[in-house]
């Protein structure tokens, strides 16, 4: 189990934190818990008390791989990014 979160003094907009399970011999990381969902279940009944989606682990494991594909792509940085208008 990995924590994976990205930090930063000043966030412009809400920042990740999730905790990820790896299975090395089959090169697989999932979610397992994500902010404010802990233990995230493979499915949920729909509609349910908590409002899940039905595939949210889905959701979740589908963020982590685009979020570590773009930061392998574009790399990250601690300087905070400008934006023109």
């Amino acid at each position: 189990m990995v924590e994976i979160f990205q930090d930063d003094e000043l966030p412009v907009f809400p920042l990740p934190k999730m905790t990820v399970r790896l299975y090395h011999d089959a090169k697989v990381a999932e979610v397992s818990d994500c902010e404010n969902a802990s233990r995230v279940q493979a499915r949920y009944d729909y509609p349910n008390a908590k409002m899940h989606q039905k595939d949210e682990k889905f959701q979740f494991n589908q963020f982590l791989s685009d979020w570590l594909t773009f930061c392998l792509k574009n790399g990250i940085s601690r300087a905070p990014i400008m934006y023109r208008s």
